[in-house]
């Protein structure tokens, strides 16, 4: 028999909403949303920064089991913050997102 393995190792016991999550995004509101949801989902361990040129510093210290990064954001876009956490010793899961606001004009 055949068994994918994977390749991470996973403590089978480990409640999920153990994991440290981290939040970058230069929108405050946008924080507070995501801290709320994943708060009344059971995640205990969220960790937020608002300036991305902090993002870096605050993963390696941090360690996360997962990112939710914002990609347009001054200084230092997301995309950019990807290709500097490539150099990070740990590896996390990067979830990537873009909130886009539509406004409705007045006729």
């Amino acid at each position: 028999e055949i068994m994918a393995q994977d390749t991470y190792s996973y403590d089978d016991k480990m409640d999920v909403t153990d994991g440290e999550i981290l939040i970058i995004d230069d929108e405050s509101g946008n924080i507070a949303i995501l801290e709320r949801v994943l708060k009344g989902r059971g995640f205990k361990n969220i960790k937020s920064v608002s300036d991305s040129r902090l993002a870096v510093t605050t993963y390696k210290d941090y360690c996360p089991d997962l990112v939710l990064l914002d990609l347009n954001m001054p200084h230092v876009n997301g995309f950019e913050v990807i290709n500097q956490l490539k150099s990070a010793q740990k590896f996390c899961r990067v979830v990537t997102r873009t909130l886009c606001t539509w406004l409705k004009q007045s006729p």
